[in-house]
Formats: structure tokens, sequence, C-alpha cells
């Protein structure tokens, strides 16, 4: 497991499966990218394509502040296991899918809130669509992970 993709949606699951695959990359000299994806604006019926364009360019400038700060806390000075951050836009599931398959990537590592009843947690949630329509491998970390 070299390249190992966390998307994140800055919950508290998404950063208990950010710290799983840290610890899964560290064991073994790996490479973490930590993604998260966003709905660009894009009707003609908001606003101008200026002011789409401004409106799309600091939501990514905020998704990046907010993927840094999750890197950092979750890193703090460590510097084991190298981390880069990606901004992506939806669709969701196509985007984390496409960019997993285009940048080679070994394990999809995604947080859940699982247990209880699995058709009211799981199915129809965005995890469980990764894992249908993923060939790649695709592990999920539980809530209740420390």
């Amino acid at each position: 497991m070299k390249r190992i993709l966390v998307p994140t949606d800055f919950l508290p699951t998404a950063e208990k499966a950010f710290r799983f695959a840290l610890d899964l990359a560290a064991r073994a000299k790996g490479t973490i990218i930590l993604y998260h994806t966003y709905t660009s604006v894009e009707s003609a019926y908001i606003g101008t394509e200026k002011t789409r364009k401004q409106y799309n360019a600091q939501s990514e400038a905020n998704i990046v502040k907010r993927l840094q700060r999750l890197k950092k806390k979750v890193l703090g000075e460590s510097n084991e296991v190298a981390v880069s951050t990606i901004v992506g836009r939806t669709p969701l599931i196509d985007n984390i899918l496409g960019f997993a398959e285009h940048n080679h990537i070994d394990l999809i590592i995604m947080g859940t809130q699982g247990a209880g009843s699995l058709k009211k947690k799981i199915i129809g949630s965005v995890a469980a669509r990764v894992i249908e329509q993923s060939d790649l491998p695709v592990l999920l970390v539980p809530a209740k992970y420390e």
C-alpha cells in the first residue's frame, strides 16, 4: 500500500480515517492524499460568469485552508508520512474513483458512521457507493475507532 487516498468531508469520522491511514502509511512507507470535493457554481442563472469564477476560486481557497488545518492538526510536527491535499469537484463518487484510477491509488480509506442498522447507516451513504463502484480496495474506519 504505497498510495492511499483519504476522502474527507471534515467530519470526525473522516479525521479518524485520516489518523488510521497515517498509521498504515507509516508502517508501509506509503504516502497519503487527503481529498475533498465540492460543488462549484456553474449555473448561468447565478450571477455573472466573473462572479461565479470568483466564488469558485474563493471556495477552493477556503477548502485548501481547511485541508491544511486538518493535516497540521493530525500530523502535528511529524513528517514521517508525506501527505498532499487535493480539491476536486463533484460529482462526488465519480470524482473520487476517477481521481483514484488516474493517480494509481492503491487503497481508499474512508470514515463511516457504521454500526447499528446496516440499511440505515451504510446503504446509500457515500462510503457504500464508493465500495459498490470501486475496483480498488476500500477500507472503512468506524466512528468508534480510537
